[in-house]
């Protein structure tokens, strides 16, 4: 770094691994310093002199340095309860912790940089959500600009062969020079992307054996790279006809494709890596977003759900104590509340939940904090309480358990809806939020509305207890409508209902203030035990599900039924 840089952090560097000789002896560390004297701005003229400061950094370096630091976990070592400050130390802590205070006084003594840092280290997802965006957007300008590389080194390639077999058959210099610009056009048609091809596609292809879902799709790509050779090779091969050169086409075809750089690594792999990069770099409709480390996924002992009436939606922030949250540079006085983000209800509890924000064990318990709504809506004045809150997110939790996909389906393409969680009168009255998981372990969160549903007048058999709205509901849950609704709203996701593979199903029910003729301790069970027997798990999509039969039962068995079964478990 000594030998290319110029500057204070050259310096700083140079007196760190003078400090702590242990540094040059750990690869990771020769691998950071390496990478911040090679990755500078891509968007700046080279300067004649470069001058290594924290001001003059380009962004790549400082994600460089900021992603170094979560790496040697830098937040060991930040007091924030003392504005950000690095711990105090005496003579008898280890070397790690003298080192890594020493890096975070260099390369994080701009106030704003610290900030960043220290906000991205106490879990806040504003910040997470900035580092993931600025990571992206490097990390693709970096595979575009490779491939363009790749490609232009192909392309110059295939033009000098070509042009240097052309002298050697008699061809004049300044008909070479002709040739050359004839051949730049055609063969950039040929390099416009590098290609990852398996053999073994094509060996398939061309035995015409039968292929999975993932070797079509290479061999789709394939087919029409060969389109364009063959294309190009006929127009060259025309050109030097005409003046008298006779080429061979299949030497004109190995020419070409032996020119571009080969790809290393095993085929398949890169295969795989490419196509899943292409379908998850970017974040679907409707999916959870989850934070970009897990070392942002720490439980929150308290988190507050608030109303924000600005955009209709709720806003979820963490609960610090004071010491924590002084941290953020505010000082000793500061907010105790750490904002999240914002989203509807179950979205945001989903949220919570996929992304380790809240803890069930007796170590980590979270809990909510939902002050009364001073706003008059529909949605601020949604009877959910703390509790029920928290009861919705155990169920979550328990119902979406831990899972690997299936690497066969991948390279299959099989895909399909996997799970099915609906939460019902959590966003509003009469409105169902889908918690989806599909068999690539992807969640995604939507919801829709059943109350201009008709339902007729209630039987008497149906009714329960004096309350009339909740037998109402379940007439509309159970309706038609609202299951052709239901795979309306799961078409919008594109992913298929599979009865070779039928979704697991749960409903659960905000109970609200229902008056139902159960001990209150039983409500939930009571209510939730009346929806999941509406709608039978192992049927979505099928022709049982669409078309409902008439009820046989009345609610209140059903529920009764539930309570039963878990008073005698």
């Amino acid at each position: 770094v000594s030998q290319e840089l110029e500057g204070s952090l050259v310096a700083g560097l140079r007196q760190l691994e003078a400090d702590f000789p242990e540094l040059p002896l750990d690869p990771w560390w020769l691998k950071f310093t390496e990478m911040l004297a090679r990755f500078e701005s891509y968007e700046q003229p080279e300067e004649t002199e470069h001058d290594f400061e924290l001001n003059t950094l380009s962004v790549t370096q400082k994600q460089i340095i900021f992603c170094f630091a979560q790496h040697i976990r830098i937040s060991d070592i930040i007091d924030y309860g003392n504005d950000g400050k690095a711990i105090w130390i005496d003579d008898t802590v280890n070397w790690r912790t003298r080192a890594l205070i020493a890096f975070y006084n260099l390369f994080f003594s701009d106030p704003e940089e610290r900030l960043e840092l220290i906000r991205f280290s106490q879990g806040r997802d504003d910040a997470g959500n900035r580092t993931e965006k600025i990571l992206k957007k490097l990390f693709l300008e970096s595979m575009q600009r490779t491939e363009k590389k790749l490609c232009s080194i192909g392309h110059t390639n295939g033009v000098d062969n070509i042009a240097k077999h052309l002298l050697k058959v008699g061809d004049s210099s300044a008909d070479l020079e002709n040739a050359k610009k004839f051949l730049s056009p055609l063969l950039a048609v040929v390099n416009q992307r590098v290609a990852i091809e398996d053999r073994k596609v094509l060996l398939k292809v061309k035995r015409k054996q039968p292929m999975n879902a993932l070797e079509k799709m290479q061999a789709r790509s394939i087919y029409q790279d060969h389109q364009k050779l063959k294309s190009v090779i006929g127009n060259v091969s025309d050109y030097f006809r005409q003046s008298g050169i006779e080429l061979n086409e299949n030497w004109v075809r190995r020419t070409i494709e032996g020119s571009k750089v080969q790809i290393a690594g095993d085929t398949l792999e890169n295969v795989i890596f490419k196509y899943h990069f292409e379908r998850n770099f970017e974040r679907k409709p409707f999916q959870v977003p989850l934070p970009i480390s897990k070392s942002l996924s720490i439980p929150r002992s308290r988190v507050k759900v608030d109303f924000n009436q600005k955009n209709g939606k709720w806003s979820f922030s963490s609960m610090l104590s004071r010491a924590e949250a002084s941290g953020g540079g505010a000082g000793r006085n500061a907010n105790t509340v750490m904002p999240m983000f914002d989203a509807h209800l179950v979205e945001g509890i989903a949220r919570c939940v996929f992304s380790g924000y809240l803890g069930f064990s007796s170590r980590n318990l979270s809990s909510f904090e939902k002050p009364p709504a001073t706003f008059r809506s529909e949605i601020a004045t949604n009877p959910v309480t703390p509790q029920a809150l928290f009861d919705l997110a155990s169920e979550i939790k328990e119902f979406f358990a831990p899972m690997h996909a299936s690497s066969q389906e991948l390279l299959e393409n099989i895909h399909y809806l996997k799970d099915v969680f609906i939460a019902c009168h959590v966003n509003r009255f009469n409105m169902l939020s889908l918690i989806i998981r599909d068999n690539m372990g992807e969640q995604f969160v939507l919801s829709f509305d059943i109350r201009d549903i008709k339902v007729p007048k209630i039987p008497p058999d149906q009714k329960m207890g004096h309350d009339e709205e909740l037998p109402r509901f379940f007439l509309r849950l159970y309706s038609k409508q609202c299951r052709m609704l239901f795979l309306k709203y799961i078409a919008a996701l594109k992913i298929p209902l599979l009865a070779s593979h039928p979704p697991k199903l749960r409903i659960w029910v905000g109970h609200g203030k229902f008056d139902v003729p159960v001990a209150p301790k039983f409500t939930q069970v009571y209510i939730n035990g009346v929806a999941n027997t509406l709608w039978p798990h192992d049927a979505i999509g099928t022709r049982e599900h669409l078309i409902p039969h008439p009820l046989s039962e009345s609610f209140d068995s059903m529920g009764r039924r539930a309570v039963n079964e878990l008073t005698a478990g």
